[in-house]
């Protein structure tokens, strides 16, 4: 394992770069590239320089040699919603036979837990509610009038030569989430464009009750 700072500490701690535990064969764990990494590539000339400052700001904001998943990205963020459980994503809930009947079912236990500081999470949370839902957050034209409080981030991928890659990440409801969601497209373009819109789609299927009663109380309709 690569461990050189607090970036990579965080990254590997909530589940980024390692396997995610998912009962399905053939997983990539990905990459969380540090100065080690990347000094003793080109030490072996398999790359043309070795690492510098520019590559904790590409790291930083998920750029550069960093490889991750969906999947990766919603147990990171499932950790910062329930307080820093490191769940084990599973295919399903249960097997049932021709008849529907309950004949073996699935509770995955946690993998481990990470300490959060209560403070760091709440400002955190409180950082992805405004950026969604918050005028001039970035995806506020997309969540701004959802009725259910959300906590979500846009997310831009370059990824020469192809097209930009849309991300989008979201728990909800605020504060206290109890579903996340990842979308992403390849070549999408930018996050609140594509990816965004997809992430409201499944919320709204998800609350539909729940909003429209909120809706109703505030004397208007679900989007």
């Amino acid at each position: 394992m690569w461990n050189t700072g607090q970036l990579q500490h965080w990254s590997h701690a909530l589940g980024i770069g390692q396997p995610t535990g998912l009962d399905l064969p053939e997983q990539a764990e990905g990459l969380v590239p540090s100065k080690q990494w990347r000094d003793q590539l080109y030490k072996e000339g398999k790359t043309e320089r070795p690492w510098s400052a520019g590559d904790n700001v590409q790291l930083a904001t998920g750029q550069g040699d960093l490889q991750t998943n969906p999947l990766q990205l919603a147990i990171a963020y499932a950790a910062l919603g329930n307080g820093g459980t490191i769940v084990t994503p599973h295919v399903g809930l249960e097997l049932q036979d021709s008849a529907g009947r309950v004949l073996r079912e699935f509770d995955p236990k946690a993998r481990r837990k990470v300490k959060i500081e209560p403070g760091y999470r709440s400002v955190i949370l409180e950082g992805l509610h405004a950026a969604a839902q918050s005028p001039g957050g970035t995806s506020y034209a997309v969540f701004g009038g959802f009725p259910v409080a959300v906590a979500g981030k846009t997310g831009t991928a370059q990824r020469p030569p192809h097209g930009d890659q849309a991300w989008y990440a979201v728990l909800a409801p605020y504060p206290n989430p109890r579903i996340v969601t990842i979308v992403t497209f390849e070549e999408g373009g930018f996050g609140a464009d594509t990816a965004a819109p997809a992430a409201l789609q499944i919320l709204e299927a998800y609350f539909h009750k729940q909003a429209k009663a909120i809706a109703a109380t505030n004397g208007g309709s679900p989007n």
